[in-house]
């Protein structure tokens, strides 16, 4: 962990005059420390529609808005903007505290995001203050357009029912509460929940609610561009391959009939010879 220890002082209290050392804090991951702040993406398809983006748009059945296509059911909270705005989905990230390196390897990949566009959020700023975590879970995974489930043994374990009471709290609260997004609404859920494999997890570690064998998980190769470019192609709506738009169907005459028949007008057909 990189710190940086600061030596100014400022005041508090209510108009005396009181001095405290502001405490370290720390830096991004030093592998962000020179990234540029937007990553474009080549061969983008068209901008992200409300079914892609559900938690970000409130319309009600009175505004004409099409329920039926919407993953949350007619939830979805999309900001009405005009055409070529800036999307910023929110994602949430659900992960197992199971060891300091993967909670790093989490940390990175949540700033990572961050400074790609993406309005991630995950607990580690959530921490700095007193929170009643049961509440900020449910808040987060409501709020979130995309879910990211960060595969690990621990998070499998504590999903799937196998692990004691207090063996990892959270993240038996937060998997309970993802199972039943994905069982409201099992379309919506697949679209929404994303099983990601950081570098060191493998598929076995994926939750099997997820069905891990018979639909799409994102392996993290490293946390770049590269390494990320399937799951941030899907959170930023740039697709690589995009269906093209059909074209005017063209006149494709017919073969003519054999050579030795031959239709005479007013005639049925005569053979020659």
């Amino acid at each position: 962990m990189e710190t940086v220890t600061i030596t100014t002082f400022s005041t508090y209290g209510y108009g005396s005059r009181r001095w405290k050392p502001l405490l370290p804090r720390r830096f991004p991951p030093t592998a962000l420390a020179d990234t540029p702040t937007v990553a474009a993406l080549p061969l983008a398809g068209q901008q992200p529609s409300c079914s892609e983006y559900p938690a970000r748009h409130r319309r009600s059945r009175d505004e004409g808005y099409d329920f039926d296509v919407c993953p949350r059911q007619g939830e979805c909270m999309i900001d009405d903007v005009g055409a070529g705005a800036e999307y910023r989905p929110r994602v949430f990230i659900s992960y197992a505290h199971e060891s300091d390196a993967h909670a790093e390897s989490v940390r990175e990949l949540y700033w990572f995001l961050c400074s790609r566009g993406i309005d991630a959020k995950c607990d580690l700023p959530a921490s700095q203050r007193r929170q009643d975590w049961a509440l900020w879970m449910e808040q987060q995974i409501h709020a979130a357009d995309f879910i990211l489930m960060i595969a690990s043994p621990a998070y499998r374990r504590r999903a799937g029912g196998d692990a004691a009471a207090d063996d990892g709290r959270g993240v038996q609260w937060e998997a309970g509460q993802i199972r039943d997004v994905i069982y409201r609404d099992q379309q919506a859920g697949l679209r929404r929940v994303l099983p990601v494999v950081l570098p060191g997890a493998t598929t076995d570690d994926i939750p099997l609610f997820l069905r891990p064998s018979s639909t799409t998980h994102y392996r993290v190769d490293a946390i770049s561009d590269a390494g990320l470019e399937a799951l941030l192609r899907v959170l930023l709506g740039q697709p690589l391959e995009i269906e093209p738009v059909p074209g005017n169907r063209p006149s494709l005459p017919p073969r003519p009939g054999p050579g030795a028949i031959r239709v005479v007008a007013g005639t049925g057909p005569s053979v020659s010879g």
